[in-house]
């Protein structure tokens, strides 16, 4: 039991785990019958992180073995990286979440563990728009860093850590338009859409309201086909059943406003007339500010309702569990559905369509009557994240798409 004080023991040092090669660390002789063992784990070493049986050994015989656990160091920004680089992000569709996996890791090839470095990374989407973005921790030295921009173009997506850039240096991400709701003629039910807040889509007859959407048919209907619909055709008495846009066989369009009992305001126009057929996109509206009906092709006044006075009935809420429908019996594509409501803002002239006609979409928070924004952006293109003035990309980016937050 004595200590000895001489040197030159045959002590080994071993450190071993399943799939991976087992590492010989040196030992050193520091006199007076002490021994020494220091080692750097990292993929130099090929002692990556995680946990190692150590064994001792004196002249072959093993002495004793422990658990060792080989723990990250601190994140570094030259050695993290983003996962499958941010081009992995190209074609994501403006109006929709897009997202990249970042890889923090230490400077000896170990990932960083926990979720302590999420207050240190930072992400910025700048381009025609620049985009907010988000930072969730999936462990093990993994983030999510997704982003929602309001438009198309082409962005630049920088990652740093404790304000130093990553190894990966930004990069160039392309947002594309997307595509529409794309609707087969099977799909005769059209999309079913929900507003982003209750009452969204409940707008005033009395107040005012426009409905807008861009339209592209690859055949004609055998039966009148919905762009838009709002209220079941159950509704009666002094319910208000909704307003909608319609076309039928001859792509004659109708835009129609249930005002009170048994009084519908509508006028009909045809785009067939207008220069306009099937596989090409149309710009259609419904203006009606309390008094009268207007059809837009384009943003050019298509057909307009004679004045009438408004109807008292007019100002009872719409039911809230009637249906809002887009593409119903469409056999084609849908986009940009949008409604304003008068009571909130400014109602859209023709002349205000026309000019933003080909615009690519601007902040919301600027437009107090947009009630609801329906980009259809989506990877799965017939549902739809669901904006408005009150709930912005942003806003509801901050809320991680939670709309019941909002509320």
């Amino acid at each position: 039991g004595a200590r000895r004080l001489g040197g030159g023991e045959a002590f080994g040092v071993t450190m071993t785990r399943a799939g991976s090669v087992a590492v010989n660390v040196a030992v050193t002789d520091v006199g007076e019958g002490s021994y020494g063992v220091k080692v750097i784990g990292g993929n130099s070493t090929g002692l990556t992180c995680g946990e190692w049986t150590t064994s001792v050994t004196l002249g072959g015989v093993v002495v004793k073995t422990f658990t060792t656990i080989v723990s990250p160091a601190a994140a570094s920004p030259a050695h993290s990286y983003i996962i499958g680089g941010a081009a992995s992000a190209d074609g994501t569709p403006f109006g929709a979440v897009g997202s990249v996996t970042v890889q923090l890791m230490d400077a000896f090839g170990c990932a960083a563990a926990g979720t302590a470095d999420a207050g240190a990374l930072h992400a910025a989407f700048k381009g025609p728009h620049d985009a907010p973005t988000g930072i969730e921790s999936l462990g093990a030295g993994r983030y999510h860093v997704s982003f929602l921009p309001e438009s198309p173009g082409t962005y630049n997506l920088a990652v740093t850590l404790h304000g130093t850039p990553i190894m990966d240096p930004p990069r160039c991400v392309g947002v594309s338009v997307g595509a529409g709701a794309e609707l087969p003629a099977s799909t005769s039910a059209g999309v079913g859409v929900a507003p982003a807040k209750a009452g969204d889509f409940d707008l005033s007859g009395a107040g005012g309201l426009a409905v807008e959407a861009w339209i592209n048919p690859r055949t004609m209907p055998t039966q009148k086909a919905s762009v838009v619909y709002k209220g079941g055709p159950a509704r009666s008495g002094d319910s208000i059943k909704g307003y909608q846009i319609t076309y039928d066989t001859n792509y004659v369009f109708t835009a129609s406003v249930y005002v009170g009992r048994a009084e519908v305001r509508s006028v009909t126009s045809s785009a067939k007339s207008a220069g306009y057929d099937v596989n090409t996109w149309l710009h259609v509206g419904l203006l009606y500010d309390g008094s009268t009906v207007t059809l837009t092709f384009n943003g050019v006044v298509a057909a307009s309702s004679e004045t009438f006075a408004t109807s008292k009935s007019a100002e009872n809420p719409y039911p809230a569990d009637a249906d809002f429908t887009v593409g119903f019996g469409v056999d084609g594509s849908v986009d940009e559905v949008k409604l304003w409501d008068g009571s909130k803002g400014p109602l859209p002239t023709p002349a205000t369509l026309a000019a933003r006609l080909y615009c690519p979409p601007f902040k919301l928070s600027g437009l107090p009557g947009l009630a609801a924004y329906v980009p259809f952006s989506e990877t799965s293109n017939t549902t739809s994240l669901v904006f408005s003035a009150a709930c912005t990309p942003a806003l509801a980016h901050q809320h991680h798409l939670n709309a019941t937050a909002l509320k």
